[in-house]
């Protein structure tokens, strides 16, 4: 080969290896977002202004030092590498965490979070689990979901949480698990039975979820949960209208039921809409209400009690589920499935179009 063709090749192979990757994914509600690996971060589908909207990642906020997004309805939080956290959207019922109720279109800091680990959004609340395993919430809090025992109609700065020293954490519609020495322990609304203790009644303190005891992950939406055990199992509960348990039956349950057909299981994630979705060994498996193809599996029923792989997707390293569709990282970038009727699957392509896994044009 010539001197100057291998020049250009090293060049191009530079520019490749230079070229920002995803480093974490959220899908809510039409729109998704992306922190890269060069610490900025990029959403496309609708905005948190409605009349903006974009079919494929535009960089957003100016960050720099992103470590992981998390999107909601219709706001989103940013973890940053020096355990900061910002917010921007809807600050409706305090879920920016600023002490306002004021929205703003550009990321506000959440005061007093300075060691967070990881973040989460629910519907109209967060949480951050910090250094230590401590965990804080802030936003509505209705039904409780800010886990401080009483049920204050809005908490508008981060408010301590008595858990022991937590791992894991997820935030739903109006309800939060979080993962302690491996139990899981949910808090706020419990009318289907999400919160896993056998009961329906309402909890503003963490209350514990029955029968499990080596977890390292857990996910809730709005009437189920979900929690992926050391050994690989998947196991849920709540609201199974859907299929949403996975465990072949339309049944709801008070206290965990197996997932049937899934082993190897490393991640899961619930969503809004009675489904969900696992990670095993690269390869994604969801469940649940099938509207838009968010199983990702091409045409099946309107519901699957059972989990079905979504296709081409082989080196999967996390997922996430939206309202209408759901995507997965994968190396160099990402997948996503479902519709795309605000250019949520990032892919540039219209008419939108109910689609299996695509690539996102990052």
């Amino acid at each position: 080969m010539k001197a100057a063709a291998l020049t250009a090749l090293v060049a191009l192979a530079l520019v490749a290896s230079a070229q920002a990757r995803p480093v974490s994914i959220s899908a809510t509600n039409g729109h998704t977002c992306s922190a890269m690996s060069d610490g900025t971060v990029t959403c496309w589908g609708k905005s948190y202004l409605p009349s903006l909207k974009s079919g494929v990642p535009e960089a957003f906020g100016g960050f720099t030092e992103a470590k992981d997004v998390e999107t909601s309805l219709r706001y989103n939080c940013v973890l940053l590498i020096r355990g900061r956290v910002s917010c921007w959207g809807d600050d409706g019922f305090g879920q920016l965490g600023d002490g306002r109720t004021v929205d703003s279109g550009v990321p506000d800091r959440v005061p007093g979070i300075a060691t967070a680990r990881a973040i989460t959004t629910g519907g109209f609340h967060a949480c951050a689990l910090l250094a230590g395993g401590r965990v804080r919430c802030w936003g509505r809090n209705e039904s409780g979901q800010i886990g401080a025992g009483d049920r204050s109609v809005n908490v508008l700065k981060p408010t301590a949480i008595r858990l022991p020293p937590a791992s894991a954490i997820s935030a739903g519609y109006n309800d939060t698990c979080a993962v302690a020495a491996g139990r899981v322990y949910c808090w706020g609304a419990n009318d289907r039975g999400q919160l896993g203790n056998g009961t329906t009644r309402l909890s503003a303190s963490p209350t514990r979820v029955r029968r499990l005891s080596s977890a390292v992950g857990v996910s809730i939406a709005d009437k189920h949960a979900c929690a992926v055990l050391s050994s690989g199992a998947a196991y849920c509960w709540g609201s199974g209208k859907f299929g949403d348990l996975g465990d072949g039956t339309s049944l709801d349950s008070l206290q965990p039921v197996r997932v049937r057909g899934l082993a190897h299981a490393s991640a899961i994630s619930t969503a809004t809409h009675g489904y969900t979705c696992a990670l095993a060994r690269g390869r994604v498996y969801c469940w649940g209400h099938n509207q838009k193809n968010v199983l990702g599996h091409g045409p099946l029923p309107p519901a699957n009690a059972l989990p079905v792989r979504a296709v081409g997707i082989t080196h999967a390293t996390s997922i996430t589920t939206g309202i209408g569709h759901a995507c997965a990282l994968v190396p160099g970038g990402a997948d996503c499935w479902g519709y795309d009727d605000y250019g949520q699957l990032g892919n540039g392509q219209s008419p939108p179009l109910i689609r299996n896994p695509n690539a996102v044009a990052y």
